[in-house]
């Protein structure tokens, strides 16, 4: 079974869902306050959108 989410009005496949439709659903931040973060916190969030894709992250 595919684990699913609404975004703006729709429903998303997981799978689907991009990096910068995850950050701003759970962390609140958009893509010009994701680029101004220092390069490690970037990756920091990268690697936990990829535990998310997978299913074992904390969200």
């Amino acid at each position: 079974m595919t684990k699913c989410m609404r975004l703006n009005n729709r429903v998303v496949s997981t799978e689907n869902i991009t990096f910068f439709q995850w950050l701003n659903t759970y962390e609140f931040m958009c893509k010009r306050e994701f680029k101004e973060l220092p390069r490690y916190k970037q990756e920091n969030y990268r690697r936990e959108f990829e535990l998310f894709k997978k299913g074992i992250g904390g969200y």
